[in-house]
């Protein structure tokens, strides 16, 4: 039985780095969503501030990417990478976030069937709420400044916003 799981995790692991490395490496990423107003926000980067925990976010902004029993794990916790369960875990993890006044870009990472990397800008609302303003998904940014270097890309093939992915 452990050996079946083993082996599972590691198709898992290199299907999903496979597709992973496919989809980039082609070039058939593409940003088509982000609206020149969004992307206005991401300036001046020296307005925003980092965000290293989960507990720092609004909770608003949290329920727009937590799983449906709102676990997120910070950087560097355990989390639930595949869908192998061996214990109960969050199914996202915290990369890294910034935020500017009552906008926030978020970078995260989702495990289950296919391991992906999500970014989101959102906004707090003055309700109380918080609103998704484009999201996307490709690779891992090690920072925001990497993250705005590849919506500078003209080719953008390091994200894809094309489709309504699950977030």
């Amino acid at each position: 039985m452990q050996l079946i799981r083993k082996m599972n995790i590691l198709f898992l692991v290199v299907y999903t780095f496979s597709f992973n490395v496919l989809f980039c490496s082609i070039g058939i990423a593409d940003i088509t969503k982000l609206s020149p107003e969004v992307r206005n926000k991401l300036q001046p980067v020296s307005c925003f501030q980092q965000i290293n925990h989960v507990a720092n976010l609004p909770a608003s902004v949290v329920k727009l990417f937590a799983n449906n029993k709102g676990g997120l794990a910070d950087p560097g916790q355990e989390w639930q990478v595949t869908d192998v369960v061996f214990k109960e875990l969050p199914s996202r993890r915290l990369i890294w976030a910034v935020a500017c006044g009552h906008f926030y870009v978020i970078h995260y990472e989702l495990g289950g069937r296919g391991h992906s990397y999500h970014i989101i800008l959102g906004t707090t609302k003055d309700n109380g709420g918080a609103e998704i303003l484009w999201h996307g998904v490709g690779e891992s940014f090690r920072n925001f400044e990497a993250f705005l270097d590849a919506i500078k890309n003209t080719k953008a093939d390091q994200l894809d916003d094309r489709l309504d992915y699950s977030m």
